[in-house]
């Protein structure tokens, strides 16, 4: 069964949401990792993007995280890719994932996401992070949430900003180079 968030948690870039998150399942995992064919298809609700596996939309590395993280005593709701579906079309624009969740329970999930090239720049991204707060917060009311963006990364760290985000140090990724880490808690329990 998937998960549809409509909602976020107050956050003003959602006063008239134009997506849903939807949360993907085990088995759907399984089926866009699966070669191409119609359970692929299914999974991601339609017409599959790009080659090979997975969705086009989520990368294979973040399916095969996920079902790894789960397979190693994660809860599912942890590891769930989650899609970004605009819902005047339907159309998967985006996703997202907590990334190292295994232990929630420390009170800190890092989030990542990305957006369709075609699709950047219309605030898509600022609303599935907001309903992907909102997930971690209706969990976990005292969750810290983080994440990270390269310095050169404008866009994404405008997003963070309007989701309530500051920066709250730096660290490096031999791949990116130099990173800003950000963090954000539910308002009124500070940061």
């Amino acid at each position: 069964m998937t998960t549809l968030l409509e909602g976020a948690d107050g956050a003003n870039a959602l006063a008239r949401p134009r997506i849903a998150l939807r949360a993907l399942t085990p088995a759907d995992v399984d089926a866009l990792l699966a070669p191409p064919g119609p359970a692929a298809a299914a999974a991601q609700g339609g017409e599959r993007r790009g080659g090979g596996t997975g969705t086009g939309v989520v990368p294979d590395e973040v399916l095969r995280a996920a079902r790894q993280r789960h397979r190693g005593g994660c809860a599912w709701f942890w590891s769930a890719p989650c899609l970004f579906v605009e819902k005047a079309t339907g159309e998967v624009v985006g996703c997202a994932s907590f990334l190292d969740a295994d232990t929630p329970e420390e009170n800190t999930v890092e989030i990542g996401y990305g957006i369709v090239d075609a699709c950047q720049g219309r605030g898509l991204a600022s609303r599935g992070v907001a309903l992907m707060l909102a997930r971690a917060f209706a969990a976990q009311p005292d969750i810290v949430v983080i994440a990270r963006t390269a310095i050169s990364n404008r866009g994404s760290q405008r997003v963070l900003e309007k989701n309530g985000f500051i920066p709250w140090g730096h660290a490096h990724d031999p791949a990116e180079g130099p990173l800003i880490v950000w963090r954000r808690a539910r308002e009124g329990l500070g940061q």
